[in-house]
């Protein structure tokens, strides 16, 4: 995979990093996002911030940085579903994207 830092990652990696110093990238951002699961980004500490990113952000920040970096829904609803099991609070937000996209249109 072809890292480049892209707007959105970078801006969601700084406002995650904001507590703790710089620990996440925006890599680290696209690697997740991409990939579906919190166990891509290489160290565990950076893996527990990313895992709070549902909470920290909403919808059309991580929907933008996704497209950016060409994640399919699946890994979006994969990683958020990652999180919550985690022990992130579910986001309404989410809740309503996962299951629009479960109920076919009629």
């Amino acid at each position: 995979m072809s890292m480049q830092t892209l707007p959105s990652c970078a801006l969601i990696a700084t406002h995650l990093n904001a507590p703790y110093g710089p620990i996440v990238t925006p890599e680290d951002i696209e690697r997740a996002l991409v990939s579906g699961t919190v166990a891509s980004v290489p160290n565990t500490t950076g893996q527990a911030i990313v895992s709070r990113l549902f909470q920290e952000h909403g919808p059309a920040l991580i929907l933008r940085a996704g497209r950016e970096v060409h994640a399919g829904m699946p890994a979006l609803f994969s990683l958020y579903h990652e999180s919550v099991a985690l022990g992130s609070a579910r986001i309404a937000a989410w809740e309503t994207l996962v299951q629009q996209a479960r109920t076919p249109d009629d």
